[in-house]
């Protein structure tokens, strides 16, 4: 599995947190922890092993080039720099 440095994001997030972000019932403080809440949910199996809304969220995140599928190396391109 893709840890959070590989993707780029500086620290890692839990999967509450992430779920909580992708939901809706938590803010995220910026674009990037927004991401960074997806790319996790895919990285672990979640979007895919939760109701059907985050399942295809995920999928139209990495159709759109935003995020990656969890078997591909790399930096999450979606994210600022900074």
């Amino acid at each position: 599995m893709m840890t959070h440095e590989d993707r780029g994001f500086p620290h890692p997030i839990e999967d509450y947190r992430a779920v909580a972000l992708a939901e809706g019932f938590e803010t995220a403080d910026s674009l990037t922890e927004q991401i960074h809440a997806w790319q996790h949910l895919v990285d672990t199996g979640l979007a895919w092993k939760l109701q059907g809304s985050f399942g295809r969220g995920a999928a139209t995140l990495i159709e759109q080039g935003v995020i990656l599928p969890a078997d591909v190396p790399g930096r999450t391109p979606g994210i600022e720099e900074d």
